[in-house]
């Protein structure tokens, strides 16, 4: 009878200690509306060691797949590209909203009660149900692996559901296409210049107008169907302060800072570690403005880090420039597409700088129309997808909702008299990825490019 008491403890505690960090993040997770796999077999190898009574090794290798297995979480909130970014996002972690504090608190008490957990009742584990579980799981994974496609984009994903080990997806995508950019080094530019839609800025140096804006507009693509372009430009079009308009499609295939340099700068990219990269910045379209007596000012609702951006920003020749972590102080505006202020929210900010600046180059590259195109960024829907045989529930619906209220946003602001005689372009970055498997309606490798002018 006692033994039979035994054996039960020693499975409920096996069951338990694998379980109970895979199911608090998991669940951590759900509630949040982030991705992470069920299972994350990395937190078999501590508890082998456990096994052994080697307590030491168990916490070093506890501490190092907790800390993996958070900052895979982590990095859906904050997107960091270098580990040691997290530093400086450390120093704004008071800033965050209570949510995020609370969240924060928790994840740090688990690891506190799991760690004490582990070492009071290690004795207890039932080595067969262990080795057991992890046959099982391996196998799991070895099946998925072969199955599932590899998430090659700027943001990690799971392969499946299931079973994963992150520190190996971790790696992978590290060492990924798109985040190996970032750790190259040597000439950071091409040779060849590139033409984008400031192209008539480049050609003419054109000063006739002493306000420009130039919006990069995150994920803007060029629709199959130019019903639905007219769509989406329509609250702007629409506008009676709105002359001029010109609209053209340019050919671009490349990533978000690829579209920011070909349009400032005239330049192609070879990577983007640009973070200690002084020269090559010179001849970039702010400098020629700043010359000219305009005050130049850059606007971005993500963090400053993103990309370097607070690092070569300054040097492009930006006088003012302001990120969610600096300058916007918009500290209860969060949205989700790509973490971040709104859009809508910072639009109230660059209608301030124009009313500020009666001379100014102002460049504002958009976020909340970032790949997944996250429904909860919606506040206003103006888009009916229905009218062309859209599903309501597809990537390619929720970015072209997402793109009609920016636009609608922007008519709003446009219509005050701080905007008149500005010359504006807003050009996409790139073609909306479109990750799930769905009828893309968007034509590849180009960027819409509208231009019009305000009186």
């Amino acid at each position: 009878m006692i033994s039979r008491k035994i054996n039960l403890r020693e499975v409920l505690f096996s069951i338990l200690i694998v379980i109970l960090p895979n199911l608090f993040f998991w669940y951590l997770c759900h509630n949040l509306g982030l991705h992470r796999v069920f299972i994350n077999i990395d937190y078999f190898i501590p508890i082998a060691f456990l096994y052994w009574n080697k307590k030491f090794t168990f916490f070093i290798l506890y501490i190092f797949v907790f800390f993996i297995d958070f900052l895979l979480i982590f990095g859906q909130i904050f997107p960091i590209i270098r580990v040691y970014d997290l530093l400086y996002l450390m120093k704004f972690s008071l800033l965050t909203s209570n949510v995020y504090k609370t969240y924060g608190l928790i994840v740090f008490s688990f690891l506190i009660f799991y760690i004490y957990f582990g070492y009071k009742f290690y004795r207890k584990i039932d080595k067969k149900l262990i080795l057991m579980s992890f046959n099982v799981f391996i196998f799991v994974y070895a099946i998925d692996i072969n199955i599932f496609e590899e998430y090659s984009g700027k943001f990690w994903k799971p392969k499946s559901s299931l079973v994963s080990s992150l520190t190996v997806d971790y790696y992978n995508y590290n060492n990924s296409g798109f985040i190996g950019n970032y750790h190259i080094f040597g000439k950071p530019f091409s040779e060849l210049k590139v033409t984008g839609a400031s192209s008539s800025i480049w050609k003419d140096k054109d000063i006739r107008y002493d306000k420009v804006l130039l919006i990069v507009n995150e994920s803007w693509g060029v629709p199959i169907n130019d019903d639905i372009q007219k769509n989406i430009l329509s609250p702007v079009i629409d506008n009676i302060s709105v002359k001029k308009t010109i609209r053209k499609n340019i050919d671009f295939d490349g990533f978000t800072i690829a579209g920011e340099l070909r349009e400032l700068c005239q330049k192609s990219p070879l990577h983007f570690n640009l973070k200690n990269q002084e020269t090559g910045f010179e001849d970039c379209i702010p400098h020629f403005y700043k010359e000219k007596g305009y005050k130049t000012i850059a606007i971005h609702g993500a963090l400053g880090l993103m990309y370097d951006r607070k690092y070569w920003y300054p040097r492009v020749g930006f006088e003012e420039i302001l990120f969610r972590d600096k300058g916007l102080n918009l500290k209860d505006s969060f949205c989700y597409s790509f973490p971040g202020n709104c859009d809508s929210d910072i639009a109230g900010v660059v209608l301030k700088k124009a009313r500020e600046n009666k001379k100014f180059f102002m460049y504002w590259l958009t976020l909340n129309t970032h790949s997944d195109y996250d429904i909860r960024d919606l506040k206003v829907d103006y888009m009916n997808c229905n009218e062309y045989n859209l599903d309501e529930r597809s990537a390619s619906c929720r970015n072209i909702k997402l793109q009609k209220q920016f636009f609608y946003n922007l008519s709003k602001i446009i219509s005050d008299d701080a905007f008149k005689g500005t010359n504006v372009i807003i050009v996409g970055d790139h073609t909306p990825p479109i990750i799930l498997k769905e009828k893309n309606i968007f034509i590849e490798k180009k960027v819409p490019v509208f231009s019009f002018v305000i009186e």
